[in-house]
């Protein structure tokens, strides 16, 4: 599934070099149908997520209007199937859609470092919250 996926998303670079918008964005919605009917391991979601928000980024033909829709479709789904650890990372990832030539959405991306943020300081306050000894593997984390 993730070689059709990937062929889908190569199709749409492509597509997009030659500034054939609606093929691009028929072929980038066709990747995101194998990843939501196929792609079920958190794994394998977190680099399909990654390699579909780099193919995004590298699309300079899309129009605003599709652009937004299909970074907020990419949002959408690292903030809701994604591990929580693997959120913050992949919020990241995606502020650089909203910053790119042509394309400049600073309160975008200050809401979605903000939310990586957050997430974050959530985790290192879980990961503190564990008893030391458990963490070094002592009696706490036998018991």
């Amino acid at each position: 599934y993730q070689v059709a996926m990937r062929l889908y998303l190569q199709s749409c670079l492509a597509a997009d070099g030659f500034d054939l918008k609606l093929n691009a964005y028929a072929f980038f919605e066709c990747a995101f149908d194998v990843f939501d009917r196929f792609i079920v391991r958190f794994r394998e979601m977190e680099q399909a997520l990654a390699v579909m928000t780099s193919t995004l980024a590298m699309c300079k033909n899309f129009a605003a209007e599709d652009r937004e829709i299909l970074a907020s479709l990419l949002t959408r789904w690292l903030t809701n199937r994604v591990k929580k650890v693997d959120r913050a990372r992949g919020l990241l990832g995606t502020c650089h859609l909203y910053y790119t030539d042509g394309h400049r959405d600073a309160k975008r991306v200050g809401e979605y470092l903000g939310r990586a943020v957050k997430l974050a300081d959530e985790l290192a306050r879980a990961d503190e919250s564990v008893a030391p000894s458990a963490k070094n593997g002592g009696p706490a984390a036998a018991s």
